[in-house]
Parts: C-alpha cells; structure tokens; sequence
C-alpha cells in the first residue's frame, strides 16, 4: 500500500486520514464489494481509530 500512497503524494493528493483509510479497506477487501460495505467497513474503522487514539 505504501506505493499507492507514495504514488498519490506524488501526484498532489494530500493524503487525509479519511482517504488513506477509505485505501486499506479497499485494499483489505480483496475483491468486489458494494458500496454499502465499503462504507460499514470504513466508518467501523474510523471509529475503532478514534476510540484507540481516545484510550491512548
């Protein structure tokens, strides 16, 4: 995943927590997926990090 972000800094993406997070569910999802689980995956994920940054 790290040339996928390399590759968007590169190109003048700012890489925001929501889009490198919108990158790993997509990459951990291996395959086709709807758009709906897309989103389910991403917001659990967004909130595990804030719980975990929280309890930090």
């Amino acid at each position: 995943m790290t040339d996928t972000l390399q590759h968007l800094r590169d190109s003048g993406y700012k890489l925001t927590g929501a889009r490198t997070t919108v990158l790993r569910v997509l990459k951990a999802s291996g395959g086709q997926v709807t758009s709906t689980e897309r989103l389910d995956k991403v917001s659990t994920e967004r909130l595990l990090t804030r719980f975990a940054y929280r309890l930090g």
